[in-house]
């Protein structure tokens, strides 16, 4: 069962109801300590006597193992709803290769928070539901301008570069 090691309050500015950081240590199995490292993306799942699942939540590894025990950062928003480190008595982690979902999400919610303005075929394409030929240069028609942020501030520099 994880043990809470750390309960940050909120910050200024963020939401009171929220802690700003969560961690628990949870004691893991010898073979497994030299496969986790830091920032990877774990499940902590309770799992019953009759093999079902009862609960998953989502954990970050803070720190490469020390010993048998690793220090898990947990979902701030998770945690205030369940009052508790989730009792979970395994910790899933799926293979390398493919647990790349986090970094997704934060590369999306990075994009969307930009002021930058995407254009329209981004969103449809790039979760998938959308035709990525609409992507093609072919298929975007003429262009009215490009606007390169804070790249390019002056038509000058663009002949520079």
């Amino acid at each position: 069962r994880p043990e809470l090691s750390r309960l940050d309050k909120p910050r200024l500015g963020q939401d009171e109801e929220l802690p700003a950081r969560v961690e628990c240590v949870v004691e893991v199995d010898r073979a497994f300590e030299d496969e986790l490292a830091a920032n990877e993306l774990v499940f902590l799942a309770a799992i019953e006597a009759d093999a079902s699942v009862s609960l998953v939540r989502g954990a970050t590894v803070v720190a490469a193992p020390e010993g048998a025990t690793v220090t898990l950062a947990l979902e701030p928003a998770q945690y205030a709803r369940d009052g508790q480190p989730p009792p979970a008595n395994a910790v899933v982690r799926r293979e390398a290769k493919t647990n790349a979902f986090r970094a997704v999400l934060e590369t999306l919610r990075d994009l969307l928070n930009d002021p930058a303005p995407l254009p329209p075929w981004f969103a449809d394409c790039f979760l998938g539901y959308g035709d990525p030929r609409a992507a093609h240069y072919s298929e975007l028609g003429e262009l009215d301008g490009l606007d390169y942020g804070d790249g390019i501030r002056v038509p000058d520099d663009a002949r520079a570069a």
